[in-house]
């Protein structure tokens, strides 16, 4: 006879057991909190992405200034953001995230990161020291791509000037990336390391979901430190001296090619479609995304789009929404309903965003769900390796 009260199934370490319900027992909110987060968290990423596209137009509208703009896209930014944080927890902690572990130089992976957001921050008036050592580790790319990121976004909470390094562990087999911040206040910053931040869930559940990377937090003399240290090193070339020459974000160089920093079967489980009524937007779109080996496709309708959706899994639509098709109002219709989980990334040409005090975009141009259609070459691949990599 089999017992009435099976073991639950292991979770991640930091994931607390849900005990299954017996017959007689009431309803619990453990026992569809995961169903509901995800509904909530997708209702918040549609209303800011909603409430964004509809500022831009009353700006290009002459309706809203720009100051108007900032004041009233900021917000908005910051749920979409902590919104798509908790969908990253959601799918990693749910086990849909399928991980590869490659061994890549993880330089490139950090490089390519930081500047992919390098001029978010730099508009948000963010400095950013770098040392970098070529270490070559076994890892998922998303993963790291998103464990970097998630790490800055974290201390960001600390101060305003940040030192990373990247290195082998000095102390112990492995490799060690570290952030630290050089403004903050020991006292303040000791205490508010005991608040988990969304930023901070998300890291452990990336760490405990890889199985191979150790996170540390603490207080130092001058702020905080963030550690990771990686235990699946392949191999390390000759380093640089820890002291040698950083690379303020400013004035980062531009990264290794997209394909040096590969994305990981997650990401690569769905095609590419692109939606644009502009043979040469097409054209041009497709000849960007191939290099960075996705298997993309480009249509000309909403009728061959929705075929095409149909016939086959497609992980990421990049529609022109400056040439959409004769009967675009199908596909939008379809991407509101059964559709509306498909990201999205739309092809705009900007013509008015809003500047914070340091002169920089801070509104549109930081929203890397739209790209400018007149600067594909520069702005598509960073773009699209962002929203692949929200999807885990």
């Amino acid at each position: 006879m089999p017992p009435s009260n099976p073991t639950p199934a292991p979770s991640a370490p930091w994931t607390p057991a849900v005990e299954p319900l017996a017959p007689d027992q009431a309803w619990r909110m453990a026992e569809h909190w995961p169903e509901l987060s995800a509904a909530l968290t997708a209702q918040a990423v549609e209303a800011a992405d909603r409430m964004l596209r509809g500022l831009e137009m009353l700006v290009q509208r002459e309706r809203l200034s720009a100051a108007e703009m900032q004041v009233l896209a900021t917000p908005a930014l910051r749920l979409q953001r902590c919104a798509k944080q908790v969908q990253q927890i959601l799918r990693t902690q749910s086990g849909q995230v399928r991980l590869s572990h490659e061994k890549i130089d993880f330089a490139q992976v950090v490089d390519a990161a930081l500047h992919d957001r390098r001029d978010e921050w730099v508009a948000r008036g963010l400095t950013l020291q770098r040392f970098l050592q070529p270490v070559e580790l076994l890892i998922d790319p998303t993963l790291g791509y998103s464990l970097c990121l998630a790490m800055v976004d974290w201390a960001q909470r600390f101060g305003e000037h940040l030192e990373l390094r990247l290195g082998l562990d000095p102390l112990q087999p492995g490799a060690l990336l570290s952030l630290r911040t050089q403004d903050g206040s020991p006292a303040a910053d000791a205490e508010r390391l005991q608040h988990d931040s969304i930023e901070w869930l998300l890291l452990r559940q990336l760490a405990a979901t890889d199985g191979g990377i150790e996170l540390q937090r603490r207080a130092t003399e001058n702020g905080v430190e963030l550690s990771a240290r990686f235990r699946r090193v392949s191999a390390a070339p000759e380093t640089q001296p820890a002291d040698g020459s950083a690379a303020p974000l400013s004035k980062a160089p531009a990264p290794a090619p997209p394909a040096q920093a590969k994305l990981g079967p997650a990401a690569q489980s769905g095609a590419v479609l692109v939606c644009s009524a502009d043979p040469a937007v097409r054209r041009e779109t497709l000849a960007l995304l191939h290099p960075m080996g996705l298997a993309a496709s480009a249509v000309a309708s909403a009728a061959q789009a929705l075929a095409a959706l149909g016939e086959r899994q497609v992980a990421l639509l990049i529609y022109d929404q400056e040439h959409p098709p004769a009967d675009a109002p199908q596909l939008q219709q379809a991407l509101a309903g059964d559709g509306a989980g498909l990201p999205v990334l739309r092809l705009v040409r900007l013509r008015a965003t809003a500047h914070d005090e340091g002169g920089g975009d801070t509104a549109v141009m930081s929203e890397k769900m739209q790209v400018p259609i007149d600067a594909l070459p520069a702005a598509l691949a960073p773009a699209v390796r962002f929203a692949l990599s929200n999807l885990g």
